[in-house]
């Protein structure tokens, strides 16, 4: 199946279960969820799909069936919020779609900005107040073994949503909701040097990466991705230091080409810094000198694809990885149904040419 026919299928599907009654019951919600599922990987190129039959990771039974899902209590505990990073507002409204559509108690708890103790400190206080399942995204495996390990001694089920514990697996959580960071990264490269040649004629003779948040794990792993293809290509590339703010980026990026006249290519790692960029090119009348390649996709992204100064996105689909989180935990909580083992909701390339693809989830939900 191509990858614009099931961009498409998946899209229908998520407009159909949008039109259900608000409170279904959960038996339906998991055919739904196993539709959807069935469709994540859109990109077909870099997501492990896991064998999708048992997801047998640890963490617990998820205690006795339930059988409304009005009794059920689940929490999404990411490592930021929609307030410092559009990225997590987007993933925040999936969530909230698929509570409301379930009817159970659904919390979403992330700190106003990069915080993985305070997640840390969020997993157990929810533990604490009697918690049925838990969505966390694991910002720092170092932090999270004593917190998920207390989850999985008390029955309770973790689902780990946009970043899991990479390389060896130890800790116990049932199934992850995302992609591979450096399949990521490695595409952002790859594309983005592919269309700097296809708009320029030459590769680019330098590239940047704006890292919004220093620390996260996720990042770095994309950084790291984008790296090893410039590496091979030749190409020189830098990571330098930014923040949420999006003036402290835009400071950042003209400090960098003051030193570096040959810069042709910003690759992002999401819109906190991409964003800015535009931003930054747009001030600064670069547009045909400086060109962006990133990750995740909004509006202001979608225009600045539409006016050739984003050569294109990798899309991971916030939205969808939310709204499967609630999906899963509740399916899980109620019904005892494993989560997947890996549920890839991307990585895919969108350009000008494909952007009709995503629109209506541009449209919808704030990005994709």
């Amino acid at each position: 199946m191509s990858g614009e026919r099931t961009v498409e299928g998946m899209e229908q599907a998520r407009a159909e279960m949008g039109v259900s009654r608000r409170q279904v019951l959960a038996a339906s919600g998991a055919a739904g969820v196993t539709g959807l599922a069935g469709c994540a990987n859109i990109g077909g190129d870099g997501g492990n799909g896991g064998d999708g039959s048992d997801g047998d990771g640890d963490g617990g039974d998820g205690g006795d069936s339930q059988a409304q899902t009005g009794d059920i209590t689940i929490s999404f505990i990411p490592h930021s919020s929609g307030s410092s990073d559009p990225f997590w507002a987007i993933e925040e409204s999936g969530w909230g779609a698929a509570i409301d559509q379930l009817g159970v108690d659904g919390r979403y708890q992330g700190p106003s900005e990069f915080d993985p103790q305070q997640q840390v400190q969020n997993i157990n206080t929810v533990i604490s107040s009697g918690v049925d399942g838990i969505a966390v995204s694991i910002s720092d495996p170092d932090l999270f073994d004593d917190p998920l390990q207390r989850a999985a001694d008390e029955g309770i089920p973790v689902l780990a949503v946009n970043i899991p514990e990479f390389g060896e697996r130890t800790l116990p959580y049932q199934g992850y909701v995302g992609n591979d960071e450096t399949v990521v990264g490695n595409r952002v490269a790859n594309q983005g040097i592919s269309a700097f040649q296809d708009a320029t004629g030459s590769k680019p003779a330098r590239a940047v990466i704006p890292n919004h948040q220093p620390g996260n794990n996720v990042l770095k792993l994309r950084a790291d991705g984008i790296k090893e293809v410039m590496s091979n290509q030749n190409i020189p590339v830098d990571e330098i230091t930014t923040s949420a703010e999006p003036a402290e980026t835009i400071s950042a990026l003209s400090s960098y080409r003051s030193s570096n006249s040959d810069l042709e290519l910003v690759c992002s790692l999401g819109p906190a810094s991409g964003q800015p960029a535009v931003q930054w090119i747009n001030e600064n009348d670069l547009q045909g000198e400086v060109y962006i390649s990133g990750v995740d996709i909004t509006d202001q992204v979608s225009t600045a694809i539409q006016n050739d100064i984003y050569l294109g996105t990798v899309i991971q689909q916030p939205y969808l990885q939310g709204y499967l989180a609630g999906h899963y935990l509740t399916q899980k909580v109620s019904n005892g149904i494993l989560a997947p083992k890996v549920t890839p909701t991307g990585p895919t390339w969108v350009d000008k040419s494909r952007l009709d693809l995503v629109q209506t989830q541009i449209e919808n939900t704030g990005g994709a």
